[in-house]
């Protein structure tokens, strides 16, 4: 799972940290690299709200320097969102950009 400031978490296997989120896709950090253009199903779980579920296509990945244990930034785009997940999305791109 990817996890967003408490706000969202993005269904895996495991939980990581979401470091920016945009209606087009989002970057995270994990701990393994993953194969660019490999597609995954993606799911969002939100704290009041049915999970938003997409695909997403690693779109890149980058190690990041100096850390250890070994972490890479993830991006993801999303693809095949469903029309309500793709406006509770927006809500939730929406909210995040107002905190700034």
């Amino acid at each position: 799972r990817f996890r967003l400031d408490g706000q969202a978490v993005v269904a895996h296997p495991l939980r990581y940290k979401v470091r920016v989120i945009s209606m087009h896709g989002m970057l995270v950090e994990i701990d393994h690299a993953m194969k660019v253009n490999e597609e995954l199903p993606l799911e969002i779980t939100l704290e009041e709200e049915a999970p938003i579920r997409c695909r997403g296509r690693v779109a890149s990945c980058h190690e990041r320097l100096q850390q250890i244990p070994k972490h890479y930034d993830v991006g993801f785009e999303f693809k095949q969102m469903p029309a309500e997940d793709n406006a509770r999305l927006a809500r939730v791109v929406k909210a995040l950009s107002g905190r700034h």
